[in-house]
């Protein structure tokens, strides 16, 4: 018989080799796109009349060093520091802008910044959403959103995980060009949208919508922005049909009693773990018209609990002024309570800012007493400073206790 042959470049040696191989040549590929980025990015600014984003910028260039993609873009002006606030609150004035360093900002038609009064960066709830007829005049030297998208579509770059948007007033044109990026091959790539006072119109969050049944988020944002009944009638009918979304922001967005029923549903069929709510008018009747979907589902023996764990109403004016009367903080406490009874797997419960009475307290001390004599979980459960020591002291105890860090004894020295 002949004798047999060596095999060469066979093996494991052969594998690492390949594997080697491959992986300093994908290596290469990833430092040339990232070296591109910068230089694609601030072409495409020009062409657009827009300033680069130093943050961006500096931040591609310092994972270039550290050999590794850039996966967190931030899209903030670069002329004065983010400030958050509530919608309808008036902008930073030029002389405050003045005093950190920066340029004047650009004044706005119809909007007047006193130079005497101070910028809170914590939003107030008693700020109401800006009304309709507010007309704003576009900043034509304003960082834009366009650029961007098209230089991660040019480059066809798919390291992006998340996106956050703040303060950048978004155009239509501008809507409709992160709608097609969500409509290409790229937009499965991004996790994480955050759209912070975008000042979004009525069309602009039904255009955007329809292009995020072909993304694959797991978490949204649209804080801040004005969001009509019919933008998030929209926007719920297709969250409803998505199934990566777990968690859902629409804080300060100017929501009323209207939107209780409409996020219940969303709530009780959709797969969201985390819905915040913060800073909207729900009030008892939409707070009640929230829930109710969502303990009928917990109730029913033949369907498993919904994933929801955390509900932040922080806010809501859940009181005795809204609609309800009286009665209405007790009666929607009611729904709090069959709520965390029902439900095993609760989180967190946020209900801060809302003066739900002695009554309404009452109620929630019971519904976690309850609870707890039941066995399951503890929870944490946050409500207003506003009622007497003993029940608030009663909720904040039957909360889960946070472990002391005491320290550590010193052994005998021998």
């Amino acid at each position: 018989m002949p004798p047999k042959r060596r095999k060469t470049g066979s093996g494991k040696r052969g594998k690492k080799r390949g594997k080697s191989a491959k992986t300093a040549g994908e290596k290469e590929q990833f430092l040339l796109t990232c070296r591109n980025f910068v230089r694609v990015y601030q072409n495409r600014c020009q062409q657009a009349d827009s300033p680069a984003s130093i943050k961006i910028c500096s931040e591609m260039k310092e994972c270039i060093e550290a050999i590794k993609p850039l996966e967190k873009f931030v899209v903030e002006p670069n002329s004065r520091p983010y400030v958050r606030r509530a919608p309808g609150s008036a902008p930073v004035s030029d002389s405050q802008s003045a005093s950190v360093g920066n340029p004047p900002a650009i004044a706005i038609a119809g909007v007047e910044a006193s130079a005497t009064k101070p910028i809170s960066s914590k939003p107030q709830s008693a700020l109401s959403a800006p009304s309709k007829s507010a007309t704003r005049a576009f900043d034509p030297r304003a960082l834009q959103l366009q650029p961007l998208i098209e230089t991660w579509i040019d480059l066809k770059y798919h390291f992006m995980k998340s996106l956050y948007i703040w303060n950048i007033e978004l155009s239509e044109d501008s809507v409709v060009t992160l709608s097609l990026f969500f409509e290409s091959i790229l937009g499965p790539c991004l996790k994480v949208l955050e759209i912070m006072e975008g000042h979004l119109s009525s069309w602009s969050i039904g255009r955007l919508s329809r292009s995020l049944r072909f993304s694959q988020l797991n978490t949204l944002g649209i804080e801040y922005n004005t969001v009509s009944e019919e933008s998030l009638a929209r926007l719920c009918d297709v969250l409803q049909s998505l199934s990566t979304v777990q968690v859902l922001r629409l804080n300060y967005c100017g929501l009323g009693h209207w939107a209780g029923e409409r996020l219940g549903i969303l709530a009780a069929n959709a797969q969201i773990k985390e819905l915040h709510l913060a800073g909207n008018s729900l009030q008892c009747q939409g707070a009640i018209d929230l829930l109710r979907p969502i303990v009928t589902k917990c109730e029913s023996l033949d369907l498993p609990n919904p994933l929801l764990v955390r509900l932040s109403l922080q806010d809501n004016s859940i009181d005795t002024l809204g609609m309800g009367g009286v009665f209405g903080p007790v009666t929607c406490m009611g729904a709090f309570r069959r709520w965390i009874l029902a439900h095993p797997e609760l989180q967190e419960i946020n209900l801060d800012g809302n003066y739900i009475g002695e009554g309404g307290g009452r109620e929630v001390m019971l519904a976690l007493r309850q609870r707890k004599e039941a066995g399951m979980p503890l929870f944490k459960m946050v409500v207003t400073h506003r009622l007497s020591s003993d029940v608030f002291s009663a909720i904040f105890e039957l909360g889960p206790s946070k472990a002391k860090k005491g320290r550590r004894k010193k052994g005998k020295k021998k």
